[in-house]
């Protein structure tokens, strides 16, 4: 880690959120008394230890167990411990490198913490070597609380509204503190304060081509029935449109929401991403709940009936409604 913790969360590499995995890995050498890399069968071990004071974390250790695969597992979804080797250290031997030139190195990567800590924390790289033990401990870092939920704090829109017609919403970022309390606060400070929220129209106006695999995950809007827009859409990789905002100390404002048709309970939904990886809900939550489409007959193109996920807040619905034309006019001007 770096000699001081940055204060802006976008250069956070090793002070992460609880159950982030850190950007970077720890590197760690083995040298003996002539200054020589050995590179013998010895055994690191890794532990966490505050950085100042004390603290009785009761959370756990995890690195990857698949170090070859790190592309498709770079983050915690809260699956099974053949991803994640979860205990109160971590222990490498030599030999368990990245690759063969890594120089004498041991990589602990793809590491994480289970909990958020109260005091800044360091680690404490041990090894037994020609009958001693040798320590050596890293500069601090910090596990910040992660997102527990996005919550819907305020918004211009009432139960109808004209086509075109700009509406708002505000919306934060929440922690539980302690966990399983109940109770949510506002996450103002770590990477999670500043997480990608994502405005789209509610799932189920929508026709999508489901993706092949058996959880129904979706790649592609076929149409959509309601049509969102304002000076911020844009259409994402599924063409899907979206306003896309970025939380500020775990808040986010959306000025210029409008809809360009006439329809009846309609809902918006607000998916709460990663930054560094926008199709990465926080927290890790995927609920959605299918239904066959109408012109559906292979079960590909389906339709979101409901989202339950706390990574989601979903709008009350409202109306849409068209203006009336009340009189046509045409101006004539006298010429020559």
């Amino acid at each position: 880690p770096p000699v001081s913790i940055p204060t802006d969360p976008l250069l956070l590499m090793y002070s992460v959120a609880a159950h982030d995995q850190q950007l970077a890995p720890v590197a760690v050498q083995l040298i003996d008394g002539n200054g020589d890399i050995v590179e013998d069968d010895v055994t690191i071990t890794m532990t966490t230890i505050p950085a100042t004071g004390s603290e009785n974390y009761t959370g756990l250790l995890c690195t990857g167990t698949r170090i070859y695969s790190e592309a498709g597992y770079r983050y915690w979804n809260g699956s099974s411990t053949d991803r994640f080797a979860c205990q109160t250290s971590v222990q490498y031997p030599m030999g368990y490198r990245q690759n063969s030139s890594s120089n004498g190195e041991v990589y602990f990567y793809r590491t994480l913490h289970t909990l958020a800590t109260t005091v800044n924390r360091k680690y404490q790289f041990t090894a037994e070597y020609n009958g001693s033990t040798l320590t050596v401990e890293s500069t601090a870092y910090r596990v910040f609380h992660e997102a527990s939920m996005v919550h819907i704090v305020s918004t211009s829109l009432g139960n109808s509204i004209a086509i075109n017609t700009p509406f708002n919403f505000t919306l934060q970022t929440q922690y539980e503190d302690p966990p399983s309390s109940g109770n949510y606060t506002q996450l103002t400070e770590g990477p999670h304060s500043q997480l990608h929220i994502d405005c789209y129209v509610h799932y189920r106006f929508k026709l999508i081509l489901k993706g092949r695999d058996s959880g129904g995950n979706f790649h592609r809007i076929i149409e959509s029935n309601v049509t969102l827009a304002g000076a911020d859409v844009i259409e994402n990789a599924k063409f899907d449109l979206m306003i896309r905002k970025r939380a500020m100390m775990g808040e986010a404002i959306f000025t210029d929401i409008r809809i360009l048709d006439d329809m009846q309970d309609v809902q918006l939904n607000f998916t709460q991403t990663m930054a560094v990886f926008p199709w990465e809900r926080r927290p890790f939550s995927y609920t959605e709940q299918w239904y066959d489409g109408p012109i559906s007959k292979s079960k590909l193109l389906d339709t979101i009936n409901t989202v339950d996920s706390p990574a989601v807040a979903v709008s009350h619905a409202f109306n849409v409604t068209a203006s009336l034309m009340t009189e046509l006019r045409m101006d004539v001007t006298d010429t020559d």
